[in-house]
């Protein structure tokens, strides 16, 4: 009976009977029935029924089981999850809204259970959700709530320290000998010749307004280690050229977890020995060995990191920011005449608006056999050219790039490009890429003048609105290209996968595959068995397309 009367009262509100009166005696058509019906309020009705009162609730207000609202340092995969009621024994059905602004979008509709897996969240973001309970009759919303992701770029796993220890704070009086209880002040007070190889200098927080110009070397496997402990911020106050400054006597050192910003030319400064003119660079002499980890680097006017006559140098999960308004050359990295270099899960996101010189996100010119693995690279500027992703020109031996994201938010540059290999019979290697959100007049993968045909395969280059060059390689000869999936450009080589590739979610940047995604096991086998995040490849009955395997 009750369900009866609220499928005839919903009529009635169509209707609009109440339009004048928020109480009417109703007399139920082909029934003895007469209902006397009051709206209370918008959320509730009462009904007299032969003068037995039926109440029709809306649900109670969910409330967040997982995570609480405001909690911090969130894992990047995280299951929310909440808990509703309904006071007349409903069933209920949820919608999920999910983002990263105060008013979050849609994100899950009509579903039964009280979770909802998020994966591969961002690091150190703000996110904000809310959960709508439906009844079928009403509906009631949650207060928003919101949670932040933990920040991997600046968890600074700290190895036991077999060397000697010393110490540098910049909050004590007067400089002392560099034990911990009479640390020295400033840079400047590093005795460096004390420093022996293994060694860790720790620099206590605080905000360091000076250069670190680097006075050491350790040796291979046994790295002197300078170590931010909490956050140090080495600020250039526009003013000074570099934050950390390398030259080609410093081999062997690491430089893990700093805040640099305000340069006027690069953030660190790493110049070894080279020499050559454009075409025929070399190093001699070249720095080695040195690691750069978790740190933060924001460009005003400069550089992020200025790399020129190095070698096997590895850049680790460091991310780069820029300001969103300044005519400098912002380059994540530039690195010229080094070899046998690995980035290897760097954060580069370029967001000036102006810059009419290069803004690449990393830029590299004449260097030999170099890797690009795991990294995250986006543009947010809208200039036609010199604002690459990742932009190799004239290198010489085997160059690898695999597992990156490129995102072009508004950048009508190339999202990879790898031209001129001038010598020998190396060439470059394109494995599980994802380029992402092109508007047009843009290369997504270019390789050309290269000596032998390129390798391009299980990259993922979606283009939202126009169309793009998908793959560009020498000669037109696509023989090594094959099993990439491409939206928005014409299908080169073959076993090529066209339409949407279901990523989980695009408007947060989630690039995991959907179960339905027809780039999962559609791959083909490659030397480099670890997906973006690690995982082993493949977890199914193929290699997934993408950067991440499901």
């Amino acid at each position: 009976m009750k369900k009866t009367l609220l499928v005839f009262l919903m009529i009635i509100f169509s209707l609009g009977i109440f339009a004048q009166s928020r109480e009417q005696i109703i007399h139920v058509p082909n029934t003895s029935d007469t209902l006397i019906v009051t709206i209370i309020d918008t959320l509730l009705l009462k009904i007299i029924v032969d003068d037995e009162v039926i109440v029709q609730n809306p649900p109670n207000v969910p409330t967040s089981v997982n995570p609480l609202s405001g909690l911090t340092n969130q894992p990047l995969n995280v299951t929310l999850s909440w808990s509703c009621t309904d006071p007349d024994g409903d069933d209920l059905l949820y919608d999920v809204y999910f983002g990263v602004n105060s008013n979050p979008p849609l994100f899950s509709s009509n579903q039964l259970n009280e979770t909802l897996v998020l994966t591969n969240l961002n690091s150190d973001q703000l996110y904000f959700w809310k959960v709508v309970a439906s009844d079928g009759q009403f509906i009631t919303s949650s207060p928003v709530w919101n949670f932040s992701t933990e920040d991997t770029t600046t968890i600074v796993i700290i190895p036991p320290i077999s060397g000697g220890q010393y110490f540098v704070n910049n909050s004590v009086t007067s400089s002392g000998d560099g034990s911990k209880n009479s640390a020295w002040k400033n840079f400047s007070n590093i005795i460096w010749s004390l420093i022996q190889d293994g060694d860790t200098i720790i620099v206590i927080s605080g905000t360091y307004l000076e250069q670190l110009n680097i006075g050491t070397s350790g040796s291979l496997n046994n790295n002197v280690v300078i170590l931010a402990d909490g956050e140090v911020i080495i600020d250039g106050q526009s003013v000074r050229s570099y934050g950390v400054n390398f030259s080609s006597s410093n081999d062997y050192v690491t430089v893990r977890g700093f805040t640099i910003r305000n340069t006027t030319s690069s953030c660190i400064d790493m110049e070894g020995g080279w020499s050559g003119s454009y075409g025929a660079y070399r190093h001699s002499n070249p720095i080695v060995g040195v690691r750069l980890e978790y740190n933060k680097l924001h460009l005003t006017n400069s550089r992020g990191v200025l790399a020129k006559g190095t070698t096997r140098c590895t850049f680790y999960r460091n991310t780069i920011t820029t300001s969103t308004n300044t005519s400098a050359q912002t380059d994540g990295y530039f690195s010229q005449a080094s070899s046998f270099n690995v980035w290897d899960g760097d954060s580069i996101i370029i967001s000036n608006t102006n810059t009419s010189p290069h803004c690449d996100g990393i830029q590299v010119n004449q260097d030999t056999s170099d890797i690009v693995r795991n990294c995250y690279i986006e543009q947010n500027n809208s200039k036609t050219s010199n604002a690459q992703g990742i932009y190799f020109t004239e290198s010489f031996g085997t160059t690898l790039i695999y597992n990156n994201v490129v995102n072009l938010t508004q950048s009508r540059s190339n999202a990879i490009a790898h031209r001129n290999l001038v010598i020998g019979n190396g060439n470059v290697q394109f494995y599980n890429n994802v380029v992402f959100g092109l508007t047009g007049a843009s290369h997504a993968i270019w390789a050309t003048e290269q000596n032998t045909p390129p390798i391009v395969r299980n990259n993922i280059l979606r283009c939202l609105s126009g169309t793009f060059s998908t793959i560009v390689v020498t000669g037109s000869n696509t023989s090594q290209v094959s099993h990439n999936a491409i939206t928005g450009g014409a299908s080169v080589g073959s076993n090529v996968i066209t339409g949407n590739p279901l990523f989980t979610n695009e408007s947060l940047k989630i690039f995991t595959l959907q179960l339905n995604s027809l780039c999962i096991d559609s791959g083909i086998s490659t030397l480099y068995n670890l997906d973006k995040n690690g995982v082993t490849r493949p977890q199914g009955a193929g290699w997934d397309r993408g950067v991440y395997e499901r």
